[in-house]
């Protein structure tokens, strides 16, 4: 049974709730600059009876997230980010790893994602995941305007 709210070697897990607003916020600025969400976007996830959103911490620091609708058996990430010092250490892959445990606990069978065609970065993680490039969606992002790649993956 996968818990949310637990403690493994001061790193934590927990819900989206709002003692994380200007964390998570401050956050999202910091990585996304141009293209971040805004802080009623964040506001509005507390309310979101769809949304599944996770907080990862170490040792009390908000290091990361991930943002999602849950309808019925689909899920799709709208957001997901990592602290900058903390990228490349793994973190990224703890979180998603986590967040995948939960929505097959959940019964979840699909999940999908937009990314940007240029994170190579970001692709090449969600492949590693299982996930596939479906299709390509026109200007999808604004701040710079770019394409995204919609991907997704079967869960088991």
């Amino acid at each position: 049974m996968v818990k949310v709210g637990m403690m493994l070697n001061n790193i934590s897990f927990e819900y989206f709730q709002e003692k994380y607003l200007d964390s998570v916020y401050n956050l999202e600025i910091n990585i996304f600059e141009l293209d971040a969400w805004s802080k009623s976007s964040f506001i509005s996830e507390l309310d979101n009876k769809f949304s599944l959103n996770l907080v990862l911490s170490k040792n009390s620091i908000t290091i990361g997230y991930i943002f999602s609708s849950l309808i019925i058996d689909d899920c799709y990430i709208s957001n997901f980010a990592i602290s900058k010092p903390f990228q490349y250490n793994g973190f990224g892959k703890i979180l998603f790893k986590y967040f995948i445990d939960i929505l097959l606990y959940k019964k979840s069978k699909y999940i999908s994602l937009d990314v940007r065609t240029s994170n190579i970065n970001a692709i090449y993680f969600y492949e590693k995941f299982g996930f596939k490039k479906i299709y390509r969606r026109k200007n999808f992002y604004k701040n710079p305007l770019e394409d995204s790649f919609t991907m997704n993956k079967l869960l088991k």
